[in-house]
């Protein structure tokens, strides 16, 4: 399972991509996270030390319509508050995240496809800005 996020102005059919995370997806208004220990906001909860939750993010109704689509203003408001985490999260050097099997230290590589995956929610989150877009938020 996973956040699944959607940019309503735009083509509906593009953003089925099979739960792609790259940035093709992200192009056509599509953004995925998983809920596990490994997902995003679980690695930058913890390397950041702040509460990052898909769930809780979706309990904010200040964010949403009454068609539980994120508004055009919950956009522009979360991404105030998130677009600031990932640029703190991209300079962090080495990621070690607790898990249900312990601590994990994480690859060069790991830390910096964890680290590109952080990018494309920031260009996901600018796109929906740019097209004045609310954002379908499946969590």
């Amino acid at each position: 399972m996973g956040a699944d996020l959607y940019i309503t102005k735009m083509d509906r059919r593009l953003q089925v991509r099979g739960f792609e995370v790259s940035q093709g997806a992200v192009d056509a208004g599509y953004f995925r996270d998983a809920y596990n220990s490994y997902g995003l906001f679980a690695v930058m909860s913890q390397v950041l030390s702040k509460e990052l939750s898909w769930w809780q993010t979706a309990k904010r109704k200040e964010l949403f319509n009454k068609q539980n689509n994120m508004t055009v203003d919950g956009v522009k408001k979360w991404a105030a508050e998130i677009i600031p985490l990932i640029d703190e999260f991209q300079k962090v050097e080495k990621i070690s995240v607790k898990t249900g099997k312990g601590i994990v230290n994480y690859a060069p590589d790991e830390t910096q496809a964890v680290k590109e995956h952080a990018l494309l929610l920031k260009r996901f989150l600018e796109l929906a800005i740019a097209k004045k877009s609310t954002i379908i938020f499946s969590v």
